[in-house]
């Protein structure tokens, strides 16, 4: 009887193994793919550029000035004019969303200074995400700083 059950074992194993070693190198394989797809999709991230205006503007949209955008708007004419470029749809929220995002603000600072909830401010990002075509991979904020 036992040595019946060792060799039921035995010829589990041998069936098994070979099994979880092409399972391994699928997903390996896979997960390599999918890290060169991430890689392709944004090359470069530029850093906001901190200059006397950056504090500036992050003072306005602490504060929710109405000026915010408009100010923002005068300083990065260069970033809006690309981001416009490539997505020419996106309207004046959704440019002030990706200027808090520029300013590295987090869901719960754009939500405490635009006085709105937490889960608004991540629903409003979802929706840009969406908009802006981008993969569940991509990084926001790193692809919003790539327009600089």
């Amino acid at each position: 009887m036992t040595g019946g059950l060792f060799i039921v074992l035995v010829i589990l194993l041998l069936t098994l193994i070979p099994k979880g070693v092409l399972i391994f190198y699928a997903s390996r394989k896979s997960k390599e793919r999918y890290q060169a797809d991430n890689k392709e999709t944004i090359t470069e991230y530029a850093e906001p550029k901190i200059d006397h205006y950056f504090e500036e503007i992050r003072e306005l949209a602490i504060h929710n000035d109405p000026l915010f955008l408009k100010r923002f708007t005068e300083v990065y004419s260069d970033f809006i004019r690309r981001i416009l470029q490539k997505h020419p749809g996106l309207l004046k929220s959704e440019l002030s969303l990706c200027a808090m995002i520029f300013l590295n603000f987090s869901s719960k600072e754009i939500a405490e200074y635009t006085f709105i909830q937490h889960r608004s401010v991540q629903t409003n990002k979802s929706r840009l995400r969406k908009k802006l075509q981008l993969k569940p991979s991509t990084d926001l904020y790193k692809y919003i700083r790539s327009f600089v």
